[in-house]
């Protein structure tokens, strides 16, 4: 964790913050900026947290992805949540708890 990078998980962002990163789906990921792109299908159970506040992260995938309970450190996932292909997935850390809780915002 590197709360000097703080800013890179803030919004606004301007051109000099990290471009989204692209990284494959696995039990633990551990995203560099504020919007992560991910592949691959594999359950997320951890996400390590980039900054030790509170903050929120958002991802899209390009294949249906699980962020599923059952991690067993900091950056648990409090409550399973599912998306679609290229659907948004926002993140919130809580520090107290040291979990993420999320869900999937929707076009109506």
């Amino acid at each position: 964790m590197n709360d000097l990078l703080h800013q890179n998980f803030g919004s606004p962002q301007n051109i000099n913050q990290p471009q989204p990163q692209t990284i494959a789906s696995a039990a633990t990921i551990t995203p560099t900026g504020l919007l992560t792109l991910l592949t691959g299908t594999t359950n997320i159970t951890i996400i390590t947290p980039p900054v030790s506040g509170a903050h929120v992260l958002y991802f899209v995938s390009n294949a249906a992805s699980v962020f599923a309970t059952g991690g067993t450190g900091d950056g648990d996932i409090a409550a399973q949540v599912t998306l679609a292909a290229d659907q948004l997935c926002v993140m919130v850390f809580n520090p107290a708890t040291k979990t993420y809780t999320g869900g999937v915002l929707a076009a109506t």
